[in-house]
C-alpha cells in the first residue's frame, strides 16, 4: 500500500539511473574468460545478478576456495571503473524526469552500493549532482553497508519514512526500503529481470515511462525548496 504521496524520492544509481549492465556483464565476461568459465548474456546476467555479489560470484562459476574473494572483487571493480564513463551513461529519460521532479519541489536523494567519491565523481560527470540534495555512498568497496548507510540518510530527513519513494532496480534495493520502512518502487530496465522483481510486491516498471506516470500521481505541488 502506498500513501496518496510521496514527499521526497531517494533512487539507487547503476541499473536505475545509470544504464549499465552491458559494461558491467562485459567486464565480468574479461574475468570469466581469463578463468575458461562461460560467458555472460545480458538475459542470464539479469537471471543471476544478486546481492550478496560473492552469491552472484559464485553462482557464475568462481570458486573461492582457490582463490580470495577480496582479491576477485576488486578487480571487477578496477575494470569496471577503466570503463564505464565510455560505455555506461544515464538512460535518456533520466534527465527530463529528474528537472521534472525538481520543478515541482521535490527533493531528491541518491543511495546507492558504490564507494561515495566516486558516486559524486559519477554525477558530477554526468552533470546530473546538481538535482540531489545529498549523495549517499558507501565506504566498503565489496558492496555491503547500504543499509546502514540508508539509516544514516535518513535519520537527516524531515520527511516521515513511508512519505519517501526509494527506487531501484534490483531485489535487494526493495529490501533496503523495507529495512528503511520506505515506500518501494523498481524499474525492471536494470540488473534484474521483469520477473525476478515481480516477486517483491512492489510496484514494477517496464520503462520510465510508467514510472514518470507513476510518480506524477503521487507528487504534491510545493514550490521549489519547500519542505512538507
Amino acid at each position: 500500500m502506498y500513501p496518496s504521496s510521496f514527499s521526497a524520492v531517494i533512487w539507487d544509481w547503476n541499473g536505475t539511473l545509470l544504464n549499465d549492465v552491458e559494461h558491467s556483464m562485459n567486464s565480468m565476461n574479461l574475468m570469466l574468460s581469463e578463468r575458461n568459465l562461460p560467458l555472460l548474456t545480458v538475459e542470464r546476467y539479469r537471471k543471476i545478478f544478486t546481492f550478496p555479489v560473492q552469491d552472484y560470484y559464485q553462482k557464475i562459476g568462481f570458486d573461492f576456495s582457490r582463490e580470495d574473494f577480496n582479491i576477485v572483487g576488486a578487480g571487477f571493480i578496477d575494470l569496471y571503473n577503466a570503463g564505464v564513463f565510455e560505455n555506461a551513461k544515464p538512460f535518456t529519460e533520466v534527465k527530463p524526469l529528474l528537472e521534472s521532479i525538481r520543478r515541482k519541489g521535490i527533493r531528491q536523494y541518491i543511495l546507492s552500493a558504490m564507494m561515495e567519491d566516486h558516486l559524486i565523481g559519477h554525477l558530477k560527470n554526468y552533470k546530473l549532482d546538481v538535482f540531489f540534495d545529498e549523495i549517499a555512498g558507501i565506504d566498503d568497496v565489496l558492496a555491503a553497508g547500504k543499509i546502514e548507510r540508508g539509516r544514516k540518510l535518513l535519520s537527516k530527513l524531515p520527511y516521515s519514512p513511508e512519505r519517501i519513494c526509494f527506487i531501484g532496480d534490483t531485489l535487494h534495493d526493495y529490501e533496503v526500503a523495507e529495512e528503511l520502512g520506505c515506500s518501494a518502487a523498481l524499474i525492471a530496465q536494470g540488473h534484474q529481470d521483469y520477473q525476478r522483481l515481480k516477486k517483491s510486491g512492489a510496484e514494477v516498471f517496464m520503462d520510465f515511462e510508467g514510472l514518470s506516470r507513476f510518480l506524477r500521481s503521487r507528487f504534491q505541488e510545493k514550490s521549489a525548496g519547500q519542505h512538507p
